[in-house]
């Protein structure tokens, strides 16, 4: 009873996952979600790995053609992340959320098992029968029984084809208009879903076949859960404090205090250090400190794990300001291609070309400047189309 009680509260707390926010870690609609997701599996995996190891139930390993699917898939995943360059393996987030997302695709189906909620249904139905005023002989009894559970039991196929189609068809809906897997949230109802949906699907019973082995795989992968604990709590944690303390980073710059910001970001540079947009945001703050050689450095490096024209208008403002016209250029071009209808990065190469003498170029980037249409009209936005007019009226 104890272990259902700790398994069922777990599932649970994952559910909650979805609903939470903290005010205290930078993006904290998605962060928090995310190191409250890796905390409940950490204690989950514990749980389920001391219940393994402690309890003499037989352990039975039962795999069907959407498990054996999923395990292929994963490997495949597995190995695109290992060869991605750059990333490590334990830094690689996405990788680690879809880790866990297997973990308990085969954690839920399992618990699924321990829940006697079948039982309870088919006792219900059996005392159901002595309310009949007619009593019946005991060589019709077991016949009803077992017709009843037979209808029970394709009824329940039924729903359970229908809920899995319904299910599908869904997320087969929701991929035409978004990119579900990019959310957490929906990722975790995802695989939840796979499993309670596929749990009654013919599956193949591997103890026959190996029974010696499963019960070395029985042992291992539960020590391999415990041992995993400490490394992945000590995850958790940098996690949670490299978010904090992006946060306070986060609304010193947005203050002003780029002096601060930098010290908030330097402390957890080892945390964050692959993280793209850490690094884009440590960055400008450094070039906003007009210190724009460690601002270019970290601009550079921020390159391998993130791209838009944010990053590139910024690495090209650390070049301009070393003087470094060609390299500002082509950054200012690449933000320009990214974001092509955007007046920014084409205004930041016309006021490079007239800086750096070349004012054909200047004169031919400003008139496009000036032919182009602002989502919404602003002080900026005139500000910028003056400014044009002054480099044209210059010649």
């Amino acid at each position: 009873m104890l272990r259902n009680f700790f398994q069922t509260l777990c599932i649970c707390l994952i559910l909650v996952t979805p609903f939470l926010y903290s005010s205290q870690l930078y993006n904290g609609i998605i962060s928090a979600k995310q190191i409250w997701f890796y905390g409940i599996m950490a204690f989950l995996m514990f749980v389920t790995a001391i219940d393994v190891i402690f309890t003499k139930r037989s352990f039975s390993l039962r795999l069907n053609i959407i498990d054996l699917c999923l395990i292929v898939f994963y490997i495949y995943y597995t190995v695109r992340a290992v060869t991605t360059p750059y990333m490590p393996l334990l830094h690689n987030q996405r990788f680690i959320n879809w880790t866990l997302c297997v973990v308990l695709y085969f954690m839920m189906k399992r618990i699924a098992k321990i829940w006697p909620f079948g039982n309870h249904s088919l006792s219900f139905s059996s005392h159901s029968l002595s309310f009949n005023s007619h009593p019946l002989s005991n060589d019709v009894k077991p016949m009803i029984t077992n017709d009843n559970r037979r209808l029970k039991k394709e009824r329940s196929s039924n729903h359970s084809a229908a809920n899995q189609n319904s299910f599908i068809l869904s997320f087969l809906i929701l991929m035409l208009v978004s990119f579900p897997f990019y959310s957490l949230p929906t990722l975790l109802l995802f695989f939840i879903l796979l499993a309670l949906g596929t749990a009654n699907l013919q599956s193949a019973n591997l103890n026959a076949i190996t029974p010696g082995g499963l019960k070395i795989f029985k042992y291992a992968s539960a020590t391999l859960f415990i041992i995993a604990l400490p490394f992945f709590g000590r995850h958790v944690y940098k996690q949670y404090k490299g978010y904090y303390y992006w946060d306070e980073a986060d609304l010193q710059y947005m203050n002003g205090n780029y002096k601060h910001a930098c010290k908030s970001f330097e402390k957890v540079i080892s945390e964050m250090k692959y993280n793209g947009y850490f690094l884009q945001y440590y960055g400008k703050a450094l070039a906003m400190q007009q210190n724009f050689p460690e601002g270019r450095k970290m601009l550079k490096h921020a390159q391998y794990y993130t791209s838009d024209e944010v990053l590139y208008t910024s690495l090209g403002d650390c070049y301009r300001a070393l003087n470094q016209y060609r390299p500002a250029e082509i950054s200012y071009q690449y933000a320009a291609f990214m974001a092509p209808n955007k007046l920014y990065p084409h205004y930041l190469l016309a006021k490079l070309y007239a800086q750096c003498g070349s004012m054909e170029k200047a004169v031919e980037k400003a008139g496009e400047v000036l032919k182009m249409k602002a989502k919404t009209e602003n002080m900026a936005v005139d500000e910028i189309k003056q400014e044009m007019e002054e480099i044209i009226q210059k010649i």
